[in-house]
């Protein structure tokens, strides 16, 4: 076995087991808190954090422990996020550093005092002592289903013998929801996460999230744990007492535009892109020698190159996750079939409107643009009769929006014939 590679499910074994009961003599009367960091302005911030407090008087000791610290750096990390493979660390901070590291960010701070029996807390603490030494510290990391709240679900439902899991299946819930609306939720303000979570999400994002699972957000966590109840002295007790707020969040929510606001984007900047090559097409059809076709054809040409660009990048990078990612949001993505990697042989077209001004398109081109229609047209049929899963429909309606723009407009013009030679 690797270090690192022990997981929740051992945890759970060796605590059954009793292995970790007994008191260890770094704590003396200790005792937990969940703590729950709310979300803030950065990408990897966007969902929350959730840490687990153990205070001692008598010690002083006062710490949390915190699963899913990324070591950032390298592209050795970066390869192996991609690839499914990044080993995501527990570390241990006093509980002042923790504070002063969330006022900064300005992100809310809440913490949630326990009611566990004297022998929970010390299995508590014995694990969290054996988990954060080097050699046990580190965990392949899986952003839906092993993050640093589903870590503490599992610890915290296996100290207090079932009852986060008991009081999920009770708890009322409103509509069930998909992967795919909660990573949307959390995108909102930000319409670089918005796109990117939305892009390279595929139909695995289109599963419904089970109550248990739920949890994987710190926010359901936090409820979960007010709505356990557990067995102290005989009487049965909320597992965590009523929330304290440590610090607020000062500045406006991080999470305040719609999180269909990338979407909305763009599929109108595809509409209006594909009139634009449209309305191209048919005025130089009409005057192909004056002055302002020549200027609106190096114009389409100019926004022709953009859509070259950024549909091939985004096809490239979408078909390379595919190939080399052991991830299942992943391994297979439809808009790989929507922003195709050969889209970069736009380019060539676009610099030779740029360059001459002259919009007519070559027979391969216009090829091209019947066989791009063609997997779109599939698409569309294959998500009507259920084989295509992945909610899409703002890409499909952008890329479509072009491709028919340059097939009915450019695409539709024949190059100019030089004239006949006279006998």
């Amino acid at each position: 076995m690797k270090p690192g590679s022990c997981c929740i499910p051992l945890a759970v074994l060796l605590l059954w087991l009793g292995v970790l009961a007994a008191p260890t003599a770094l704590w003396a009367r200790p005792s937990a808190e969940l703590i729950t960091m709310g979300p803030g302005d950065m990408i990897w911030a966007r969902f929350g954090h959730t840490g687990i407090r153990i205070t001692d008087p008598v010690t002083g000791r006062d710490e949390v422990f915190n699963y899913g610290y990324a070591p950032f750096g390298g592209l050795g990390f970066l390869w192996g996020f991609i690839r499914g493979e990044a080993r995501f660390l527990l570390v241990v901070r006093p509980w002042e550093r923790t504070i002063e590291e969330y006022i900064r960010e300005d992100r809310t701070l809440t913490r949630q005092p326990l009611n566990l029996t004297p022998q929970q807390t010390h299995r508590l603490v014995r694990f969290l002592e054996w988990n954060a030494q080097p050699e046990n510290r580190e965990y392949l990391y899986d952003h839906l289903r092993d993050n640093c709240s589903t870590r503490v679900r599992d610890l915290l439902d296996a100290v207090a013998g079932g009852a986060l899991r008991t009081a999920v299946g009770s708890m009322r819930r409103s509509e069930p929801r998909t992967y795919r609306h909660y990573t949307l939720d959390g995108g909102r303000g930000r319409l670089d996460a918005l796109l990117g979570m939305d892009l390279i999400g595929g139909p695995n994002q289109e599963k419904e999230v089970g109550r248990w699972d739920l949890l994987y957000l710190p926010a359901f966590l936090q409820q979960a744990a007010a709505h356990a109840t557990n067995r102290v002295n005989g009487r049965t007790v909320p597992l965590a007492q009523p929330l304290i707020t440590v610090y607020q969040r000062i500045g406006p929510p991080p999470q305040r535009s719609s999180p269909h606001a990338g979407r909305y984007l763009v599929l109108a900047v595809g509409i209006g892109l594909g009139a634009l090559f449209l309305s191209t097409g048919r005025f130089i059809r009409r005057r192909p020698s004056s002055i302002a076709s020549r200027a609106l054809t190096r114009l389409s040409g100019f926004f022709l190159l953009w859509v070259s660009l950024l549909f091939g990048l985004v096809g490239a990078v979408l078909t390379f996750l595919m190939v080399v990612s052991l991830l299942p949001d992943f391994r297979w993505n439809e808009n790989a079939l929507v922003f195709v990697f050969l889209d970069f042989g736009w380019c060539g077209l676009a610099g030779r409107w740029l360059v001459a001004g002259r919009g007519a398109m070559s027979r391969f081109s216009r090829h091209y643009l019947d066989f791009r229609l063609l997997v779109l047209l599939a698409l569309v049929i294959g998500k009507l009769v259920g084989l295509f899963t992945q909610d899409n429909w703002a890409f499909i309606g952008c890329a479509a929006s072009v491709v028919i723009g340059l097939r009915l407009g450019a695409g539709s013009a024949r190059r100019p014939q030089p004239p006949a030679e006279r006998s």
